[in-house]
């Protein structure tokens, strides 16, 4: 056999694997639109909770502390924390002792290898507008029924919206941290969101404001910290002036911002499962925040920056 033979065969091979991986993608795709369209149907089966992924050895040692560590114990809170903080996932997701199942470490560590990858992935796929993305695509709706254009879409029309225009979208949406060799990412466990990243262009002024340094510019600065944060999030001339995060595309108001944090009582309506608000008391316990002697300033304004409404 030639060898411009057998470079065909080998070109026919990779293109019969290219289309049976793009034929399973679509497969699922088809599918979980089906749910939309049809929300009587029954729900997919559970994705099986296994991981390639592996948890860096500092992170693991706290996690087998956790494991092994009674509910009761007052050393169980802290230990938690920190893990939260470390993996940014939600605490539920560490709590060992929750749920029907006895499990033994290994399979507890896999869980929660697979909970990091899933939200490290899905923090990815938000800075990509993934559903902003997939939006564009969906035809029809109202404000009441935002979706009620996919409802009783046939499946072959289902598949027909995917592959026209959802699948090529998305294509393009995904390319792109390719294309730029892998960094949307990030490389550590708790890699930064965009905004933490964000580029920008520096603006520069004339050489009289060199000269003239801050002060003239913004005056004295206030000397008790606490009060400058609040006096910038509550009394600056911007304080209740709209605007929309560039990373979560929330409409927010400083304001809101400063008695979100501040406010117990919205404290506990915010944290809603997906976004924990945590009070001062126990923030100061954390071993982090201990370890760099945080004050409660310092600690409300590492919230204020690290929010979900942070521009």
């Amino acid at each position: 056999m030639g060898k411009d033979v057998q470079r065909e065969i080998l070109e026919l091979e990779r293109e019969l694997l290219t289309l049976r991986a793009k034929n399973e993608v679509l497969l699922a795709n088809t599918s979980a639109l089906s749910q939309i369209s049809n929300p009587t149907a029954d729900p997919p089966a559970t994705a099986q909770q296994t991981t390639s992924w592996t948890i860096p050895d500092d992170i693991s040692s706290d996690l087998k502390k956790l494991f092994q560590t009674p509910l009761e114990s007052k050393d169980y809170s802290t230990i938690l924390n920190n893990l939260v903080v470390a993996l940014g996932i939600d605490a539920s997701a560490l709590m060992p002792h929750a749920g029907p199942d006895k499990l033994s470490y290994d399979d507890y560590e896999v869980r929660v290898a697979r909970e990091w990858e899933l939200e490290r992935k899905a923090s990815s796929l938000g800075d990509l507008n993934i559903l902003r993305v997939m939006a564009e695509c969906i035809p029809g709706g109202s404000a009441a029924s935002p979706l009620a254009g996919l409802q009783g879409m046939t499946e072959s029309a289902l598949s027909a919206l995917w592959q026209t225009a959802i699948g090529r979208r998305l294509e393009e949406a995904l390319r792109r941290p390719a294309e730029a060799g892998g960094r949307a990412g990030g490389d550590g466990p708790t890699s930064h969101n965009s905004k933490f990243a964000e580029v920008r262009e520096a603006v520069y002024g004339k050489i009289e404001e060199y000269y003239g340094g801050l002060m003239e510019r913004i005056g004295l600065p206030q000397t008790e910290l606490m009060k400058a944060i609040e006096e910038e999030h509550c009394k600056g001339k911007d304080a209740e002036e709209a605007f929309t995060t560039s990373n979560y595309n929330i409409r927010t108001t400083a304001k809101e911002e400063w008695l979100n944090v501040t406010d117990p009582e919205r404290r506990r309506r915010l944290s809603d499962g997906t976004r924990v608000i945590r009070g001062m008391e126990e923030l100061k316990e954390l071993e982090t925040a201990i370890k760099a002697g945080l004050q409660e300033a310092e600690l409300i304004a590492l919230q204020l920056y690290t929010g979900k409404r942070e521009r």
